[in-house]
C-alpha cells in the first residue's frame, strides 16, 4: 500500500510539474516593465536630460506642481529656441518581433505655430536615447518608424489632458528599451510654450515574452497540495 501510494505520488508531481512548465511556456502576453518615477511626483529622479548640439544640458524641463493629470505634479517642458526634454533607459531582455508601447498623458495647450513648435516622443532599443535614421518633423502631427525605433511628433494644442501611445514591433531581440520626450522650436520665434507630461507606462506584448499567471498558479498549487495531503493519509492508515 505504502509503494502504490508513494509511486502514485510521483506521478501526480511529475504531472502537475509538467502542466506547470507548460502553462508558463505556453502563456505569452503583455508585461509592464518598470518605469522609474513616472509621475514625476517632486523631482526628476530616474530621468535625464537630453544634451543640444552645443553639448549643454537642456535645462528647461523641470517638475511643476502647479499641473498634473494624477498625483501632485508632473514634468513641464518648454518650447523654445534650444528645445528641452528627458530620457530614460529600462532594462529588460525582449524577444525579436515583441511589440514595445511607451504610453503617456500630454497637455499643450499651446503648440504655436506648426511649422516651428512641436512636442515628440520617441522608443528605441538598447540605450539609444534617439532611435536611428528619425527626424523631428514640425509641420504635421505623425508616428514613424525608423532603423531600431519610432517617434511621435505632435503639433496639435491639446486644451485638455490627452493620452497618447508611440508603439515599436523589435527587429531583433533587445537588453533594454529607451524612451525620450523633447520639444523643438524650429524657428525660434515666438513666446516659449509650455507644455506637460504625466502619468508614463510602458509595456511589452509578443509570442516571447512569458507572463505566467499568479493566481491560477496559485490556485492550482494549492489543490496539488491537497492531493498530496489526501494521498500521505491514505498511506499512514
Amino acid at each position: 500500500m505504502k509503494t502504490k501510494s508513494v509511486f502514485l505520488l510521483f506521478l501526480v508531481s511529475a504531472f502537475a510539474a509538467a502542466l506547470l512548465v507548460g502553462a508558463v511556456q505556453a502563456k505569452a502576453g503583455t508585461v509592464s516593465l518598470t518605469v522609474t518615477n513616472p509621475g514625476f511626483e517632486g523631482n526628476l529622479n530616474g530621468w535625464s536630460y537630453i544634451f543640444n548640439a552645443a553639448g549643454t544640458s537642456a535645462q528647461d524641463g523641470f517638475v511643476d506642481f502647479t499641473e498634473a493629470h494624477t498625483g501632485q505634479s508632473s514634468l513641464e517642458l518648454v518650447m523654445n529656441s534650444g528645445g528641452s526634454g528627458v530620457w530614460q533607459n529600462v532594462s529588460y531582455p525582449l524577444p525579436a518581433g515583441a511589440v514595445v508601447q511607451l504610453g503617456w498623458w500630454l497637455y499643450m495647450p499651446n503648440a504655436g505655430s506648426q511649422s516651428n513648435k512641436w512636442f515628440n516622443a520617441s522608443l528605441s532599443i538598447d540605450g539609444n536615447a534617439f532611435p536611428t535614421g528619425c527626424q523631428s518633423y514640425g509641420a504635421q502631427d505623425l508616428s514613424e518608424t525608423c532603423t531600431d525605433g519610432a517617434i511621435l511628433s505632435q503639433v496639435t494644442p491639446l486644451p485638455s489632458w490627452t493620452y497618447e501611445t508611440l508603439s515599436f514591433t523589435l527587429p531583433s531581440a533587445a537588453s533594454s528599451i529607451a524612451f525620450e520626450f523633447n520639444t523643438q522650436d524650429g524657428n525660434g520665434s515666438g513666446p516659449a510654450e509650455p507644455l506637460w507630461v504625466d502619468d508614463v507606462t510602458l509595456q511589452a506584448t509578443g509570442a516571447g515574452v512569458i507572463i505566467p499567471e499568479p493566481s491560477s498558479l496559485a490556485l492550482f498549487c494549492t489543490g496539488l497540495m491537497c492531493i498530496v495531503w489526501r494521498i500521505r493519509q491514505k498511506s499512514l492508515a
